[in-house]
């Protein structure tokens, strides 16, 4: 979806807070003024991920940013994919879920036993480490 039909379908307001290249136009990252800890990646002009950075927003199954590796394990068990993080690999992880038709996924990093990052969107936008990179 196109940040604008987004943002007008759902009457949110947005800054832009991370830019990749110059001109914004390839991938850059918008923060939603009224949900803090809450931000898109937006890449070739349409939403590809929502980054979650606060311990209010949680998933369907309940899983936050705090909570525990074991407990996102419990909530979505053998459906992840259990990876190395690679900042904080081998103790901490990149659990991973794609649908089944494997175009959109979610992912938790975790960090010494807890959920650190939550990223949802497109397969190729969650595997991203690096925001757009």
């Amino acid at each position: 979806m196109k940040l604008q039909t987004l943002t007008a379908d759902l009457h949110l307001h947005y800054s832009i807070s991370y830019a990749m290249d110059s001109d914004q136009k390839t991938c850059f990252y918008v923060n939603l003024k009224s949900r803090p800890g809450i931000s898109l990646m937006i890449l070739e002009g349409r939403v590809a991920r929502v980054d979650i950075n606060n311990q209010q927003t949680q998933t369907a199954e309940g899983i936050h940013n705090g909570d525990s590796e074991a407990d996102a394990l419990r909530a979505y068990g053998k459906r992840l994919r259990i990876a190395p993080d690679a900042y904080t690999g081998p103790e901490g992880h990149d659990l991973t879920l794609h649908s089944t038709d494997g175009r959109y996924g979610i992912r938790f990093v975790t960090d010494a036993g807890k959920v650190t990052h939550i990223y949802a969107g497109t397969a190729e936008a969650i595997e991203y480490i690096e925001g757009c990179e």
